[in-house]
């Protein structure tokens, strides 16, 4: 796991220093659940979070971190590390924004006795629907390698310089 935290290190080192650049940032939380297609009907549910930093008005970095515990019970649980890059289909003054989401990461695996860590991907999209100038909700959707689909929901705040 130590690598896992070495890699979430430097994508949070990343993310301060596109975001002190870029002067917006978004901060995130979600849940939901995430399948492993190879684990047939054994779901995981999904807790994570993730800091958003513009790079341009429509594209940013967001890094994210996620807690994966299989909701048939056990000592399986995994550990996400993503770096992911976005991009909002965003008018001005709009109350919803449509996104697309892409991005490499490391997974940390444990059974109990058996542990691993391996590359992945994911990616997808959602849309992030606003109930003020800083709080929005955002359904999201994904899927990616180690085979898996997503579905969570998140809860963000946006915040101005």
């Amino acid at each position: 796991m130590n690598i896992t935290l070495r890699v979430l290190a430097l994508v949070l080192i990343l993310a301060t220093i596109c975001s002190a650049q870029a002067g917006r940032n978004e901060v995130r939380g979600d849940v939901g659940l995430m399948g492993f297609l190879d684990d047939g009907n054994e779901n995981h549910f999904l807790a994570g979070g993730s800091v958003r930093a513009y790079l341009t008005p429509r594209f940013s970095f967001q890094p994210e971190f996620q807690y994966l515990r299989r909701t048939a019970g056990g000592n399986h649980y995994d550990v996400v590390a993503l770096a992911g890059f976005a991009f909002d289909f965003r008018r001005p003054g709009a109350k919803v924004v449509p996104y697309l989401t892409i991005g490499p990461g490391i997974m940390y695996t444990n059974e109990g006795r058996f542990s691993n860590t391996q590359l992945m991907v994911s990616g997808g999209g959602g849309v992030k629907i606003f109930l003020n100038d800083r709080w929005y909700v955002a359904p999201d959707v994904r899927i990616g390698w180690e085979p898996h689909a997503r579905f969570s929901v998140g809860i963000g705040y946006v915040v101005r310089r």
